[in-house]
């Protein structure tokens, strides 16, 4: 954003920064990852683009990126909106560089449970980062790491948006987000192979493969939109639960309640099950 009001920050300048660090980093370090960005608040891409067009990307191991919603209208702050937005920018990195699978680094992003205007609840907070880290496993080729902000809030004033970014209160007691990322990071660091379908057009489900067998996410996109999702086929030991829950239940046969608060269905089996989904409300 400042490369449109201020010459200093033009991509033609950052690209001359490139030339001088690339060289300086590898003659030091020579096994470093040097990273172009953080690139943050460009809407449609366009400061982007031009940054790319100077081919800054052949001084680069990666790129990284830093996405944020808190502030857009209330049905933009999703995790469905930062992966479409990442997604885009992906497309155009691989354009840039030739290699659909060029590594991107998402080294910031994060919603804050600030009570003035631009926070969400507690519990949305939650469900947007599980959404994200479960939705990552799919992008496992050209996404090499993701950093949520942030472990702790930065401080005790509710209102105040930088101070309630955290996964843990200020006083160290954990947020609803703190066992969410904890339950979506185990379900998938496990996983093999992973596969984003859509669902009815307002539902998500993740098909996963791991040592262990087949699993499923699935969540609704919109909170105000419930379903009902049933395994297709015989699954008599598929279990499922949320991310935060401590213990399982039986999935074969029944109708499992989807809300934005994703369902984790572990099948037991050495397939992938397909589902049948209803709407509810």
């Amino acid at each position: 954003m400042a490369g449109k009001k201020d010459a200093a920050f033009s991509a033609e300048n950052y690209l001359a920064l490139a030339q001088v660090t690339q060289p300086a980093v590898k003659q030091a370090l020579p096994s470093a990852s040097l990273l172009v960005g953080a690139i943050g608040d460009d809407p449609g891409w366009t400061w982007t683009e031009r940054m790319l067009q100077t081919g800054i990307l052949q001084y680069a191991d990666g790129v990284s990126i830093h996405l944020y919603n808190f502030c857009m209208a209330p049905a933009k702050r999703t995790s469905a909106e930062i992966i479409d937005r990442l997604t885009a920018f992906h497309r155009l990195v691989g354009q840039a560089s030739g290699n659909p699978d060029f590594p991107v680094y998402v080294t910031e992003t994060g919603w804050t449970t600030a009570t003035n205007k631009c926070g969400v609840s507690e519990q949305a907070q939650a469900d947007n980062t599980a959404q994200l880290i479960l939705w990552a496993s799919t992008a496992s080729r050209w996404l090499k790491g993701m950093w949520i902000y942030e472990l702790k809030d930065s401080g005790r004033n509710p209102s105040e948006l930088e101070d309630n970014f955290g996964l843990y209160r200020f006083e160290n007691s954990p947020k609803p987000v703190a066992c969410a990322v904890r339950g979506a990071w185990a379900f998938i660091r496990t996983s093999l192979s992973a596969e984003l379908k859509s669902l009815a057009g307002e539902a998500s489900l993740i098909g996963a493969m791991s040592p262990s067998g087949g699993k499923l996410a699935v969540w609704s996109n919109d909170p105000n939109r419930h379903f009902e999702v049933r395994l297709q086929g015989d699954f008599s030991r598929a279990t499922f639960e949320a991310p935060c829950e401590t213990s399982t239940r039986p999935a074969s046969g029944a109708w499992i309640p989807v809300s934005s608060t994703p369902v984790l269905i572990t099948a037991n089996s050495n397939v992938v099950p397909e589902v049948d989904i209803r709407l509810t409300r």
